[in-house]
């Protein structure tokens, strides 16, 4: 008994391990690179985060929104950010914490894009003191009067 109890610790503490090991952090982000290679048309910065928290909490300097919500849909928006986005482009994206980030990050890779970069939340973007700017002054997405004039 007490020798499967053991394994079972062995097992999962091995597991943990190599999942801990295998996850991203921001400390591994040179956030002033990417809004240099942003600033030069070298990257696209793409903001993955949904409307309300745009209008929350702005969106990062030199940012292409197109929401989560949109791209699991596979919306015209998607399919034209697919088709005018060069596979060999890098691409950084962001959401809250990172976790839809993830997601996009896989979408794109299975697509055959070749430098995906998950740089996290935009939380992380403004601790390093970057830039943003507010809703609406965006690259891309719905403006606050789209569709309303």
């Amino acid at each position: 008994m007490k020798i499967t109890r053991w394994i079972l610790t062995l097992a999962a503490t091995l597991i943990a391990g190599s999942y801990l090991s295998s996850a991203w952090t921001a400390d591994a982000v040179d956030f002033k690179k990417v809004a240099v290679e942003v600033n030069k048309n070298d990257a696209i910065l793409l903001d993955v985060r949904e409307i309300s928290e745009l209008q929350e909490e702005g969106l990062a300097k030199g940012a292409l929104w197109l929401p989560n919500s949109e791209i699991r849909i596979a919306s015209k928006g998607w399919e034209a950010f697919l088709r005018q986005t060069p596979k060999d482009k890098k691409i950084y994206i962001y959401c809250r914490s990172g976790g839809r980030a993830g997601q996009v990050q896989q979408r794109l890779k299975d697509k055959g894009y070749l430098s995906v970069i998950n740089i996290g939340g935009l939380k992380d973007w403004k601790a390093q003191g970057l830039p943003t700017i507010p809703f609406g002054s965006q690259k891309g997405g719905p403006k606050p009067n789209d569709g309303k004039d």
